[in-house]
């Protein structure tokens, strides 16, 4: 059997032991009048949270929870719209910085210290790039990458015209990856060069690198007679991963999803499907996957997986097809039905696929997670009585109103087996649009709350009330999950290194391998606590005026290193 390189983690508390490890460490709530949502999180090298949220049917937000005042509006002369905003806290949720961003869809905080901003540019609105004294307008349609110093300052901005772009990434070097659709001919080049792209139906996906300078490093195209549709984009490794959703005209239909000069065919038994494709850094066509899904427009989201493999999740609507390895079968959705899918290693084999069906009603996932100690994290909404455990058991919920509740749930990635979830719901519709992992292990979500809402997980209860018809809300959560419990089995007698971590009267006390390795302790920021050397059985560790918080404990022996994850909260 082949190792995994890791042991999951466990999760040891003063108070009594909670489903799921997360500890609810702030929450801002934005939303003053109107409709207002989080819809993108994000968090940089010191444990800064960024948000892209839009105002929507005359809403208004305050982006500072303080006792200050930071109010944004969205009334354009009486209108029905959306007005976009970025805003920025520190990692205690205080407010820093936040302004209009009426073209904004996407934002990535570079490792080099700058804010990208991936903007839709509507030619009848025209948009200002620069949120300070200068002017830098925008016109549509087409692209706009823009570029702010984290602190809000504007750098610079470009506009690819003639294509739409929905996601972008960044490298540490500052090179900013796009993902959209375009439809005719579409000069992918920034710059005074031309690098023309033809769909070869009605939309075509295309992808494209910029480097630090906004120049062209490449752009690629894929499509069909048909429409191609950009899902996600995220980072594996140096690698790419693209998702795009198609729509043909008929079924059968086949194409060829290689960029380049190769050829990678596809076939779908349906007018409607799915492809995962991965690219390398330079665009080049590396492997793919494709699924007869009747998939909606949320979907698929993509993860990369440890061992190699991919994660998949989104919903589907009507018949869609799903591959175990084993068994090939064939579900009709109930209305919008939500779906988690592995393909194992480095070949994407078919491994096990979750599915969410109420026997009515609709449930769909808007975000997934990295890969995290074990764990497949997910968020959406739904709006009857659902059950979050697909597997034998049952954790059902059913939400207040039929306009629907918030759902976050927790998935073993080795066989996709329910660890925990929770709702957030009160009187009326309640949704979690994103969600992400801080560099120390914080849980961030971002949505949007009607009435109000328990937001305190499974950690404990956390009840917060709302102004507005709907309101931005962002949280942050110091803790990990921790349930998915992976033991390797090819380990010789002797040799296995699986060690207990409890906290007794005070004392953090680590036992059950042998003498020799080395204890470290961090704190949530990844500051040193503690370091000593392992003696043996029962070694301890007082915690004698430790703060309340989250600790990060690290066993390293000679075969492996070990995280474990305690907290004195």
């Amino acid at each position: 059997m082949r190792f995994l390189p890791f042991v999951p983690a466990l999760v040891l508390l003063h108070q009594p032991l909670t489903t799921a490890g997360q500890v609810l460490h702030w929450a801002n709530v934005l939303g003053v009048s109107g409709e207002s949502m989080i819809q993108q999180v994000r968090t940089d090298a010191l444990e800064n949270v960024y948000v892209m949220g839009r105002m929507a049917n005359t809403g208004s937000v305050d982006l500072d929870p303080g006792p200050n005042s930071a109010t944004l509006s969205w009334d354009f002369g009486g209108l029905p719209g959306s007005g976009y905003f970025i805003a920025k806290y520190d990692s205690t949720g205080l407010f820093l910085w936040g302004y209009r961003a009426d073209a904004a869809r996407s934002i990535a905080v570079s490792p080099s210290g700058e804010l990208v901003i991936c903007a839709y540019l509507d030619p009848y609105v025209p948009w200002d790039a620069d949120p300070g004294s200068g002017v830098h307008p925008l016109d549509g349609p087409g692209t706009g990458v823009v570029r702010w110093t984290t602190d809000g300052t504007f750098v610079s901005a470009i506009v690819l015209e003639g294509a739409s772009s929905i996601h972008c990434l960044t490298n540490n070097t500052g090179d900013v990856f796009l993902a959209g659709q375009y439809m005719g001919a579409f000069d992918a080049d920034p710059g005074p060069d031309t690098t023309l792209l033809m769909s070869n139906g009605f939309f075509d996906l295309w992808v494209a690198r910029l480097n630090a300078a906004d120049e062209l490093v490449w752009a690629v195209s894929i499509g069909n007679e048909g429409m191609e549709y950009a899902c996600d984009l995220v980072r594996a490794g140096t690698d790419l991963l693209v998702s795009m959703r198609t729509v043909g005209p008929n079924p059968m239909e086949q194409f060829d999803v290689d960029p380049g000069p190769g050829t990678a065919m596809t076939t779908f038994n349906q007018n409607q499907g799915a492809v995962a494709l991965r690219l390398d850094q330079d665009g080049q066509y590396v492997q793919h996957a494709s699924f007869d899904w009747a998939v909606d427009w949320w979907a698929p989201l993509l993860g990369m997986l440890p061992d190699g493999g991919i994660a998949l999740a989104g919903s589907y609507a009507g018949q869609a097809g799903f591959d175990t390895g084993d068994t090939v079968f064939t579900v009709l959705s109930s209305g919008s039905d939500a779906f988690i899918q592995r393909m194992a290693g480095s070949g994407w084999s078919p491994s096990w696929a979750d599915l969410f069906s109420p026997q009515y009603g609709n449930e769909v996932i808007y975000a997934m997670s990295p890969f995290k100690d074990g764990a497949i994290l997910v968020c959406g909404m739904f709006t009857h009585a659902f059950d979050a455990d697909p597997g034998p058991g049952t954790d059902t919920y059913a939400p207040s109103a039929s306009s629907g509740a918030a759902w976050i749930g927790s998935y073993c990635y080795t066989d996709g087996s329910h660890i925990w979830s929770a709702m957030m719901n009160d009187a009326d519709r309640d949704v979690l649009y994103d969600l992400c992992w801080s560099p120390a292990d914080a849980l961030l979500l971002g949505g949007g709350l009607s009435t109000g809402a328990d937001i305190g997980l499974a950690g404990g209860s956390y009840l917060i009330a709302t102004t507005a018809s709907s309101s931005a809300m962002v949280a942050r959560y110091r803790s990990v999950d921790t349930q998915c419990v992976t033991v390797p089995t090819d380990i010789p007698e002797g040799q296995a290194f699986a060690p207990r971590i409890r906290v007794l009267d005070g004392r953090l006390v680590v036992d059950g391998i042998a003498p020799g390795g080395t204890l470290r302790v961090l704190g949530s920021l990844g500051q040193l606590v503690v370091e000593q050397r392992y003696m043996g059985q029962g070694t301890s560790i007082p915690m004698e005026g430790w703060p309340t918080g989250v600790y990060v404990v690290e066993v390293m022996g000679a075969q492996r290193v070990v995280r474990r994850i305690c907290t004195t909260h």
